[in-house]
């Protein structure tokens, strides 16, 4: 199934202490590319819609960014600014959502989401929780959650392109904030999100320490 996919790249990487999109991994190939370079290789995604900021293609060139898939779009204010900017540039039935700070993601979890995605409307990919998780009131701890019933909410997401982008512009018109675009489905439709548990790492880089030996 054809698709589109919106990368988020208008971060500041304020934590990273650098530009974290252009830090070079241990092969050498920097974060932003490992990233681009899933979906600039699979057949499935017919365009990347880059969120980007100016200053970051006047510093590192269009170059590396123009390859015939890739349509670059501003980013906004915030992150849910920046996804609908980049939604109103979707022409895809299809739209999957990446942090383009997620450069581990393997092609096989991202094509097992969009195969999900034919049969519901909105489809996340996670990761199983392997740390104990402890309810906490003040400073005593009171229970302990089955980690079986959670999930870390990872990206891809995925989603109707004409109804995720529906939700966004809701969700702004009424400022309205969330922390990932599967909230803002569920807020402004009240619809279920399902989930498919990604096989590989999916990690994001957000300081150095998501770094080290990779």
């Amino acid at each position: 199934m054809a698709y589109s996919v919106i990368i988020a790249a208008a971060g500041k990487s304020t934590r990273f202490g650098e530009n974290k999109l252009w830090y070079r991994l241990k092969d050498g190939k920097p974060v932003i590319v490992h990233t681009l370079e899933k979906f600039i290789n699979d057949e499935e995604c017919s365009e990347i819609i880059f969120v980007t900021t100016k200053e970051f293609v006047d510093e590192y060139g269009p170059e590396h960014l123009y390859t015939g898939k890739v349509i670059i779009t501003w980013g906004g204010a915030s992150r849910q600014e920046s996804v609908y900017n980049g939604l109103l540039a979707v022409t895809q039935d299809t739209v999957l959502i990446h942090d383009g700070a997620r450069p581990w993601t393997m092609i096989e979890d991202i094509h097992a989401l969009v195969e999900k995605l034919k049969e519901k409307d909105a489809v996340i990919l996670t990761s199983k929780v392997e740390d104990t998780i402890k309810k906490i009131e003040g400073d005593r701890i009171v229970a302990t959650i089955d980690r079986d019933t959670l999930r870390r909410a990872g990206t891809p997401q995925g989603f109707h392109t004409k109804t995720i982008r529906a939700c966004y512009k809701e969700l702004i018109e009424n400022g309205l904030t969330v922390t990932d675009d599967a909230q803002c489905y569920q807020l402004i439709t009240g619809e279920d999100v399902y989930f498919v548990d990604a096989k590989g790492f999916n990690g994001k880089v957000t300081t150095k320490d998501d770094v080290v030996g990779r």
